[in-house]
């Protein structure tokens, strides 16, 4: 009995054709995962802006609600606000809790420009305590390009509550990505006068 065997294989036209077949799904496979990938990118940069502006808001609005607000300083040259409370600080009972909100930059060893936000006890302060010093914050500013400048406005208005004058505090500090969406980080108080 003889055996036939089909020795004739793939012709040129089907591995041609499987060859495109392959890359047309490595294709979309591969645009799938860059689309995933860059939506990952952006949801996290945002969640990064939204923690940040969420650690500075309890941070100051902690400090707002516990002690009062007595006096806001602008210092445009540092780009900082000094915030004065109504309270007295525990180790030296003569001085009032002072702190600095500040945005900078600095360089890291790349050259790469780092952008900051601070919260922290005013410097010039003589002798914090390391309690105190425990509580400063400092924050990178994800992905930033252009330190943003704080904006004070102050409105006077009249508390109806109390029947005292007050001067109303907004300090705003303007995030915004690389794709221009906007975290800004507002914060309101008001001030006795």
């Amino acid at each position: 009995m003889k055996k036939y065997y089909n020795n004739k294989g793939m012709t040129m036209v089907e591995i041609i054709v499987s060859i495109a077949l392959v890359s047309i799904v490595l294709i979309l496979l591969m645009n799938l995962f860059l689309n995933v990938n860059s939506q990952y990118n952006n949801s996290k940069l945002a969640s990064d802006y939204e923690v940040l502006a969420s650690n500075v808001l309890k941070s100051i609005g902690d400090d707002i609600e516990k002690y009062g607000v007595y006096s806001i300083e602008e210092n445009t040259s540092e780009n900082s606000v000094k915030i004065t409370y109504n309270a007295y600080r525990e180790s030296k009972l003569n001085e009032r809790i002072t702190k600095i909100l500040r945005v900078y930059s600095t360089t890291n060893s790349d050259g790469k420009q780092i952008i900051y936000i601070s919260y922290r006890y005013d410097s010039s302060l003589s002798s914090l305590t390391s309690k105190e010093l425990s509580y400063n914050i400092v924050r990178q500013i994800p992905n930033a390009d252009i330190t943003p400048k704080i904006i004070v406005e102050q409105i006077d208005g009249l508390n109806r509550d109390y029947n005292e004058n007050y001067k109303y505090a907004k300090i705003t500090i303007p995030l915004v990505d690389m794709k221009d969406n906007k975290y800004d980080i507002h914060i309101y108080c008001e001030v006795l006068t």
